[in-house]
């Protein structure tokens, strides 16, 4: 262990001031003399900074631009996230560039944007995939957290009705300009949901994140081989309690059977209705039972069950209603998101008299949405993988 992470440990275990302190210093140290990633096409330089998140195939790092050499360069201000993926042979090459096809097909107030993208060589030939995205303080599970769970003074109060119908629909939104550019997002949860909140409007806008898990409308689901492929995917890329039955291994539903095909809207629909749940609640309904988040398991999601009546609730039943509606277990029973869509602009109407729609002038990150790549062979190759799903 380095002398850095053994004055880390010690001083968070003390939980003192020194902690605290340190933290602030080490940061600070960090974004001055972290590597500098540069992406030539955007003729940008980041600086990178202290560590956000780690996941299992990535590390996302703040960021900030260092150099700005025309107006569509970065500005100097404000903060960035880099994601860095290790790429350790060609098939994780493919995913990273597979991913990038799917922010280059969008360009929606409601979906990351990808500012650039540029693959480095070490002197051992080790590739990283580095991608660059605009920072937004605080996801969706973040602020579920805070305002249903917290018990300290930071807490926040929990969004009303009409407030929470503004925000679902704006994920609803993103969702639709994934599958209108013929994608599906296949892991939408609280943790995939970015928050803007402005300082001046208080206006909150929903923004979907994470495409590496996403893929084509449908699936072929005709042999054991298909069906094996999808509920291995699944397994690896979908979050079990936002899971729908039909990617649950050993289920086939009598649609798939007939058209010989896996509808991957579907799958969206049911885990957009797990995530308004999860607003209202804090958790999937998957994994809420009487009041208490337990374990999610296979047999609760084929035994999903939603409570239309409940006193306690501060949330209407037509609220209730429209949930219990969507989560069909059989996928050509459930609603499709056009119908949802309508469903939630209705409540929203009776609630408002009007559905709010997201301005892209009022997006600041919505004006970035260049798609870059470091080089033109790169370029080609996302292209060409955009044209074969």
């Amino acid at each position: 262990m380095s002398a850095t992470a053994t004055l880390r440990s010690f001083f968070k275990q003390t939980r003192t001031w020194a902690y605290f302190l340190w933290q602030i210093v080490q940061d600070f140290w960090e974004n001055l003399s972290g590597p500098l990633i540069t992406f030539p096409n955007h003729h940008c330089t980041v600086r990178r900074g202290r560590e956000l998140a780690q996941g299992g195939f990535s590390i996302v790092w703040e960021a900030h631009a260092v150099q700005r050499n025309n107006s569509n360069a970065l500005n100097t201000n404000r903060t960035y996230a880099l994601k860095q993926c290790n790429v350790t042979d060609r098939e994780y090459l493919r995913a990273c560039q597979a991913e990038a096809a799917v922010h280059e097909a969008l360009h929606h107030p409601n979906c990351m944007p990808l500012l650039g993208m540029t693959i480095v060589s070490s002197h051992s030939n080790q590739k990283t995939c580095f991608m660059l995205f605009p920072f937004f303080t605080k996801s969706l599970r973040d602020h579920v957290n805070e305002s249903l769970f917290s018990h300290s003074n930071s807490a926040i109060n929990q969004w009303t009705e009409e407030i929470l119908l503004q925000v679902f629909h704006g994920i609803l939104q993103g969702v639709q300009a994934m599958h209108q550019a013929q994608y599906t997002h296949r892991d939408l949860k609280l943790e995939n949901v970015l928050l803007d909140i402005s300082q001046k409007s208080n206006r909150i806008t929903p923004i979907l994140m994470d495409f590496g898990s996403a893929g084509p409308l449908y699936a072929p689901a005709s042999t054991r081989s298909d069906l094996l492929h999808i509920t291995d995917q699944a397994a690896q890329h979908t979050t079990i309690t936002y899971r729908p039955p039909e990617l649950l291994e050993g289920t086939l539903w009598p649609c798939e059977a007939h058209t010989r095909t896996l509808d991957y809207q579907k799958v969206d629909v049911w885990s957009c209705a797990c995530i308004l749940f999860a607003m209202m609640y804090g958790a999937s309904p998957v994994e809420w039972q009487n009041g208490k988040v337990v374990e999610c398991t296979p047999l609760s999601i084929l035994n999903a069950r939603i409570t239309v009546t409940n006193h306690h609730s501060p949330y209407s039943t037509e609220l209730h209603q429209l949930i219990a509606s969507t989560l069909v277990q059989e996928p050509d029973q459930r609603p499709d998101l056009t119908k949802l869509i309508q469903q939630i602009e209705s409540l929203l109407v009776q609630k408002q008299g009007t559905v709010p729609r997201t301005n892209p002038s009022d997006c600041w990150w919505y004006s970035l949405n260049e798609h870059v790549y470091d080089t033109a062979e790169d370029k080609d190759d996302v292209s060409l993988l955009r044209s074969r799903v």
